[in-house]
């Protein structure tokens, strides 16, 4: 779980969070542990920047997900052990932190929310907490009235010497607006991260699909496969200038039996691709291909006079030697 601290520290810092709340001000926070407390922009340790942490050994305070005083000053604090995802540990802290910006900004109206500083931090006050929430989440998220009075009921049960109806109430209204605003960091969260995957994913799926092999005597080999489109022409051209200019190559074969069918288009990339080989030194020959592609050729009015071919890679290797 170590590896999400940087990252949390970088996304506090440069997200924007006055988009959510106005005059938002960031208080401390701590990530930890059954060993240790990862301790983040707390005044007592104003020497540590901003992006990095201060690494205290674990005590009492830090227990469950809440706000706490710490040396005084107010700290949002997460368990790491109860999340295997960075989304769901990202999206707690942020909830955190808006009750330290309504304590620091005296928010009356949010005081049950902050477990560390209006309850005593013990195990059984974090046992009530959870119950308080798991009831109040369910009650969010149930669409049936009744059930929904049942949950927020049984809420109430757990205070039901202390607090008025209009206070309860006052608390879903609250708590809706809250997961709310956890809902949508998470879900900005995980749409980032599914987007570099897949980005990551076709860079690989495009490297994979158009390396150029070595053989021998400067000779080297580019198999293409499947479909050309614009963007992946545009990587093949880069790709296979740089490789070509990197390893020496002078002869390449370019390899056109794993290509399903070839249009106007797809021609006019490999073309372009020939001629830029050209002007870097690199003598080009298009093998592998079959006989529907060059039916296909012809019934498109496609002209390869000015490329070498043959049909296939043993007689291109044997035309170099």
């Amino acid at each position: 779980m170590n590896h999400f601290l940087n990252r949390i520290a970088k996304d506090l810092t440069n997200k924007n969070l006055e988009r959510y709340w106005p005059n938002f001000e960031l208080v401390a926070y701590a990530l930890y542990d059954k060993n240790s407390v990862f301790l983040f922009n707390h005044p007592r340790y104003n020497q540590v920047p901003l992006k990095t942490y201060k690494i205290l050994k674990w005590d009492k305070q830090f227990v469950g997900n809440t706000l706490i005083l710490f040396d005084g000053y107010p700290t949002a604090i997460a368990d790491m052990e109860l999340y295997d995802d960075y989304e769901g540990l990202f999206s707690i802290l942020v909830h955190e932190l808006f009750h330290g910006n309504q304590y620091i900004k005296e928010e009356k109206r949010f005081p049950d929310e902050i477990l560390g500083i209006t309850y005593p931090l013990t195990k059984e006050n974090v046992e009530i907490r959870n119950r308080e929430r798991k009831n109040l989440y369910n009650a969010l998220l149930e669409t049936h009235i009744s059930k929904k009075k049942h949950y927020l009921k049984k809420f109430i049960s757990l205070h039901s010497n202390e607090v008025s109806v209009d206070k309860i109430f006052m608390w879903y209204d609250i708590i809706v607006k809250a997961f709310d605003l956890s809902i949508y960091i998470f879900i900005q969260e995980y749409h980032k991260n599914t987007q570099e995957q897949l980005n990551a994913q076709k860079e690989l799926i495009n490297e994979l699909s158009s390396p150029v092999i070595m053989l021998q005597n400067k000779v080297a080999l580019l198999p293409l496969v499947g479909d050309i489109g614009t963007v992946k022409s545009q990587f093949i051209l880069e790709n296979t200038l740089q490789q070509c200019s990197e390893k020496g190559v002078e002869h390449l074969c370019i390899d056109l039996l794993g290509v399903a069918t070839i249009d106007t288009m797809m021609a006019q990339e490999i073309f372009n691709l020939v001629k830029a080989l050209r002007l870097i030194g690199v003598q080009t020959i298009l093998s592998g291909i079959r006989p529907e592609i060059s039916q296909t050729a012809i019934r498109l009015g496609l002209s390869f006079e000015h490329v070498k071919t043959t049909s296939s890679l043993a007689q291109a290797l044997n035309s170099i030697s």
